[in-house]
């Protein structure tokens, strides 16, 4: 019923293991935002974007952003590239293009040099296709050059 005084157990041991490392980057680093995330304000990324959940306020990313089918957006968003499977409700302002597929729905004003919007999208508001101001400095010292060409 009782142990001698002489009889010890033996210590508790835990190991513990090596943390773990890094994963090296492989350059294409990408932030998701899940079917379950609600973002109420501004939200900003340098990497590629993926949301399925839904976002209220400001979106910026210097990449590429995808609105998945579950997406929900009511937001302006500025970006390099918008993929728009989903449903937003906002203007977008592109730096290359905007792609709405059939599943997507857009209510707000475009601002891209490219645009394309599938048939069965749904995109309802204004579409300004100027080009950024790096694509018109291209377009003008092309023409400059060929007016060169021509002895103008």
């Amino acid at each position: 019923m009782f142990k001698k005084k002489d009889e010890q157990k033996e210590p508790f041991v835990v190991e513990v293991s090596q943390p773990p490392k890094p994963v090296p980057s492989t350059g294409e680093e990408r932030t998701f935002i899940g079917k379950g995330v609600v973002i109420k304000g501004e939200l900003f990324s340098e990497e590629d974007m993926i949301i399925e959940g839904r976002v209220e306020g400001k979106i910026e990313t210097k990449r590429t952003l995808i609105v998945g089918k579950s997406g929900n957006i009511e937001a302006e968003i500025k970006a390099n590239e918008v993929k728009i499977m989903g449903k937003v409700t906002g203007d977008v302002h592109t730096t290359t293009r905007i792609e709405i597929v059939p599943s997507g729905a857009l209510f707000g004003n475009i601002s891209s040099p490219r645009v394309s919007i599938s048939e069965g999208a749904i995109f309802k508001g204004n579409i300004d296709m100027q080009k950024t101001e790096k694509e018109s400095h291209k377009v003008e010292g092309k023409k400059a050059k060929e007016n060169e060409e021509k002895g103008q």
